[in-house]
Formats: structure tokens, sequence, C-alpha cells
């Protein structure tokens, strides 16, 4: 997925072999609904935790 939030007609193809529609479903809604949650700790300005593992720099 790109950062403008779109997913390429070719891996949406890919995906659709893969999974069925309900799935397919399900993804947009999951991957919505964590991109949803990030807003929350960036807009508080939330301290990350000293635990927690960054992910890698892109």
């Amino acid at each position: 997925m790109r950062v403008t939030a779109h997913l390429s007609q070719p891996a949406w193809d890919s995906l659709g072999t893969h999974y069925e529609d309900t799935q397919l479903l399900e993804f947009l809604v999951l991957v919505g609904w964590y991109r949803t949650i990030r807003y929350l700790p960036n807009g508080l300005f939330l301290e990350e935790e000293p635990w927690g593992v960054p992910f890698p720099a892109r």
C-alpha cells in the first residue's frame, strides 16, 4: 500500500486470487482500523514506550 492509501490494481488482483470477497472486505476494514488508531497517539503526542520495538526505517 502506498502512502496515498491506494492499493494498486495488480496488488488487488493478486489478493483476489487467494481470498474471497468477504475476506478482502475484512482486510480493508482491518487496515483502515489500524490506520485510524495510529492517529490517536500521534495527535496526543504520546511518547513511545521504552519497551516497544520500532519498525525498521524505510
